[in-house]
């Protein structure tokens, strides 16, 4: 039997600071008019919690129910970001921000080794860190078909003092009135699931350690090409191909293991990493897509992908996730009568996606063994049976 219970909530909180302030969509926005520059400025704070607990419970052969899981992860959030727009000319602007993360973090597990042994407490702590980001962003138009962007980002955690800046890059030329090339850069740093911090370990001696306190931030160079045809006012078709070069990685520090946080999805572990691991994603993305004209829109997208990773092993394996292709279809119509006193609406969205990845069983050693073994060397070697979903919403107003 298994029981999940999750829930969130958010709650703004909004300051007025001066008073020539505005209110646009929740966000407070104050005017600025210096001499000939003219810009704004927005900032927002807010508070967010979130509360996820799993509670797993085995039924015996003779029908009596004994826990096997259980945990509960708390984390509170307080948020706060402000972006200055500052435009010079029309030609030079000017785009800057800073946002602040405070949170705290309250997570408890227990877990059994395997099925049949007792349950063990895994993780009992809670304590409070916070992030840190800032960016600086420029955009130069040195003529009417072209513009020019670049920037630096810069991101911050306190837990265990890693830091990364981050240079950006974009440039998109106008080509004529149907069609446009662009091309970006960008270095991209992303925290890891706090799970992965706060990972412990009991010592011989009953002390508790967290072996990936000082786990870095892992990185990747992001590289894009996109180029755009108007096949018609409202018609428009578009062709991106993307490479990312993931390093820094967490991965296992030891030399066999096939294990990588890019495959992470609720997972608890306590190995210890090291950010040895890389990986890799590319592809080529077709959209078509119908600007909303007479009522109508309409959406096709085919992305075709790979997404690898090596762990420290030096394996090179397909990730959890390379599902291979994402084909979706959104479209919509309103039909509105002649008073324009009813409207009613069909919309529909279908997504056929490549499946997830699995690790194959060992058989023979699970038997032996009395739970699952599995082919660690052969790891993400099977892809479960593609996803399909269609939602069709009919609305009257």
């Amino acid at each position: 039997m298994n029981c999940k219970l999750s829930y969130e909530f958010l709650v703004p909180l909004l300051i007025k600071a001066g008073d020539d302030v505005h209110a646009i969509d929740g966000i407070y926005e104050t005017p600025l008019h210096w001499a000939a520059w003219t810009g704004n400025i927005k900032w927002a704070i807010g508070i967010s919690q979130t509360n996820v607990g799993f509670d797993q419970n085995f039924l015996e052969d003779n029908y009596s129910s004994s826990r096997s899981y259980l945990d509960k992860y708390r984390t509170r959030k307080w948020n706060f970001n402000t972006t200055l727009n500052y435009k010079f000319s029309n030609r030079l602007s000017l785009r800057s921000g800073l946002m602040v993360n405070l949170m705290h973090y309250n997570f408890y597990q227990l877990s059994s080794l395997h099925q049949g042994t007792s349950l063990r407490e895994l993780l009992n702590t809670s304590g409070n860190t916070s992030n840190q980001q800032a960016f600086a962003q420029w955009q130069y138009k040195p003529s009417d078909n072209i513009s020019i962007t670049g920037g630096l980002h810069y991101l911050h955690l306190q837990h265990n003092n890693s830091s990364s800046l981050e240079p950006r890059f974009t440039a998109k030329w106008n080509i004529n009135n149907k069609s446009s090339l662009a091309v970006g850069y960008g270095l991209h740093s992303q925290l890891q699931t706090l799970n992965v911090y706060f990972a412990q370990q009991k010592q011989p001696d009953e002390t508790v350690v967290m072996p990936n306190r000082n786990i870095d931030l892992t990185k990747a160079h992001h590289y894009v090409v996109s180029y755009g045809y108007r096949l018609a006012k409202n018609l428009k078709v578009k062709t991106e191909l993307y490479y990312q070069q993931l390093f820094n990685v967490p991965v296992s520090v030891y030399d066999t293991s096939s294990l990588s946080t890019l495959n992470i999805q609720n997972e608890y572990f306590t190995d210890p990493l090291t950010n040895k691991g890389k990986g890799k994603n590319y592809g080529v993305e077709i959209s078509l897509e119908h600007y909303l004209q007479n009522n109508f829109y309409l959406t096709v997208s085919n992305l075709f992908y790979q997404s690898k990773y090596t762990a420290r092993d030096g394996i090179e394996r397909n990730t959890r996730f390379n599902g291979n292709y994402i084909v979706t279809f959104i479209a919509g119509k309103d039909f509105v009568n002649e008073r324009k006193a009813k409207t009613i609406g069909v919309n529909i969205k279908t997504i056929n996606a490549g499946g997830l990845r699995n690790t194959p069983i060992d058989f023979a050693a699970s038997q032996q063994a009395g739970y699952s073994v599995f082919k660690e060397k052969d790891a993400y070697t099977l892809q479960n049976p593609a996803y399909f979903r269609t939602d069709l919403r009919v609305s009257i107003k």
